[in-house]
């Protein structure tokens, strides 16, 4: 594998999880350890509230640096396990994501299996029973890492947040995926990366 350069970016809404932190800068000692010749180059933190300008404000920043192979996008919500980035960097797909459960659905998560509607989320336990890495139809980007490739090969705006004339909708994430699909990239999810996603009530 050669020289690998991660940007970390992670939108937010001017609060960021403190775990996100802590977790990010234990990857960098992991990946350090496992693939020598890895780095994590930048963390860009984009705040605002139109998550779908958030996202491309983030793409062009990191095709602006030309010396960045990878784009790591992070939602200010998520906690990855430890070894999240060395397992998807050694899965090596155009793009590999982790997984966690939907807020106020536990069981489920934001994956949607090969050859159902958009609004079919995959069980957290049928992810978990996997082995190795699965093509997805789409999947959240709260953690997902993405070669440069993949920016170059998808028109922009990368991300776009639809409503259609009947009411419904379709996240910007989403939307992304079907994007990267039709431009023959493959959404992998890695089994082995369950992440946390943090809800705060109030008792």
């Amino acid at each position: 594998m050669n020289d690998i350069k991660i940007m970390v970016a992670v939108p937010h809404t001017g609060h960021v999880e403190p775990m996100l932190y802590e977790r990010l800068f234990m990857q960098e000692d992991e990946c350090g350890k496992r693939l020598p010749n890895s780095m994590i180059e930048l963390t860009h933190f984009e705040e605002g509230y139109c998550i779908d300008e958030k996202r491309n404000t983030m793409v062009k920043r990191f095709l602006s640096r030309r010396d960045c192979t990878h784009l790591l996008m992070l939602d200010s919500d998520v906690v990855m396990p430890l070894d999240a980035i060395s397992q998807m960097l050694h899965a090596d797909y155009d793009i590999v994501c982790g997984y966690y459960p939907k807020k106020g659905y536990p069981t489920l998560s934001c994956v949607i299996p090969q050859g159902c509607d958009m609004k079919t989320s995959m069980p957290i336990a049928d992810i978990s029973d996997n082995v190795s890495p699965f093509v997805v139809k789409a999947n959240g980007m709260g953690c997902a890492l993405m070669k440069r490739s993949v920016f170059e090969r998808v028109r922009e705006p990368w991300f776009k947040y639809v409503t259609f004339d009947d009411g419904n909708t379709l996240s910007e994430d989403y939307n992304f995926c079907l994007n990267c699909v039709a431009a023959g990239i493959e959404m992998y999810v890695h089994p082995r990366v369950r992440c946390g996603h943090v809800k705060k009530v109030v008792l």
